[in-house]
């Protein structure tokens, strides 16, 4: 190298590669998009039209199959660790990155763990510059409801998989809102209490002419006496009729046997 000239041995027979500039703008778009904390939860899909609108060239030489290889691969390359105990899943969760919702300005929604019998059980989420906000319609609200899941609970840290996704819902205006929400490692009638005061500390509800409802697991309708005592408890019809059919059809069971 003499010269800003670069000389070598072997004599080249063959032009230079072909760059194809705008796949290479589009795939860079793409990654950039995908790993963005504001659209971490947004589909590849999603990602990858919204980019070729603005560069349908470089979509010729690159499909939405690589597109989507490349974003998973570089999303779990930006993901913090699988946690082993839901005290390090607080941690992961208290970052800036995870504890705030994605609107703007974004708001805090990780907000604790909760403790029952001296053991720690959960955490809570809710969103409480939403509840400052709607005070005063949250106070006319009549019907709230309590809804526990297990399709959407985390397969880690382990302890959750006895434990389920319990959401604190409010009626209002015949729409339903979910307001405050807790992964729990256990379904007992102590995790539940412990849940609702939670709950009842944060959520600024007429409780005296409160109707909640729920199904008919005793720990829970137990724990919503318990703590909310001003309130009306009301099984939910919904798991009434299951029930129902449950033991109708257990009945003509053992009539056709």
């Amino acid at each position: 190298m003499n010269e800003n000239r670069i000389r070598t041995n072997l004599n080249h027979n063959h032009n230079p590669p072909v760059v194809d500039i705008p796949m290479v703008h589009l795939r860079r778009n793409i990654g950039m998009a995908g790993i963005n904390s504001g659209k971490m939860s947004n589909s590849i899909r999603n990602i990858y039209n919204n980019e070729i609108i603005t560069n349908p060239d470089g979509a010729r030489n690159y499909t939405f199959l690589q597109s989507q290889v490349s974003v998973k691969r570089m999303r779990q390359s930006c993901r913090p660790p699988n946690p082993d105990t839901i005290e390090e899943l607080a941690v992961i969760l208290n970052n800036t990155a995870y504890a705030s919702t994605l609107q703007h300005p974004p708001s805090r929604f990780y907000q604790q763990l909760f403790e029952a019998e001296g053991e720690t059980v959960g955490i809570v989420f809710f969103n409480f510059d939403a509840i400052k906000k709607y005070k005063n319609e949250l106070q006319s609200v009549k019907i709230a409801g309590i809804d526990g899941t297990f399709k959407t609970v985390p397969k880690r840290p382990p302890q959750f998989n006895k434990g389920c996704l319990l959401t604190f819902h409010v009626l209002f205006k015949n729409v339903t809102f979910p307001m405050v929400y807790a992964l729990t490692s256990k379904m007992t009638q102590a995790t539940y209490e412990s849940f609702f005061q939670i709950v009842y500390s944060v959520l600024p509800l007429n409780y005296a002419q409160l109707i909640i409802i729920t199904d008919y697991e005793r720990a829970l309708m137990n724990a919503v006496r318990n703590i909310f005592n001003e309130s009306n408890l009301q099984g939910c019809w919904f798991h009434y009729c299951q029930v129902i059919n449950t033991l109708i059809n257990s009945k003509i069971a053992k009539f056709l046997c």
